[in-house]
């Protein structure tokens, strides 16, 4: 799958480079020769991604912590109220605060 995709950005990349010096040279026209690498890559990047579908990664046996989760939420939203909650608490960041009349 890498090397398709490695293959389509390197043909990609030089059709690229050919079409920007046919333009520089003025010799460029839509539908000239030197579109066709630029298509090919374009198809070639398709293909890649149909593959791709088709493709099944690996089963591997996950293993299930059971508490691991739980305790990992709970912290998370414990910090996020004590987040919230600790600038309110603070009197020094209402002195620090303009007033806007």
């Amino acid at each position: 799958m890498y090397a398709h995709l490695f293959g389509a950005s390197l043909t990609y990349s030089f059709s690229s480079y050919f079409a920007n010096w046919a333009i520089d040279r003025n010799i460029y026209y839509s539908g000239s020769l030197y579109d066709i690498p630029l298509v090919v890559s374009m198809a070639w990047f398709t293909f890649a991604g149909v593959t791709a579908l088709h493709l099944a990664p690996p089963q591997q046996p996950g293993v299930r912590k059971e508490n691991h989760g739980v305790w990992v939420a709970r912290f998370t939203a414990f910090q996020s109220r004590r987040a919230s909650i600790q600038p309110r608490l603070d009197i020094s960041t209402l002195q620090s605060v303009p007033s806007c009349r």
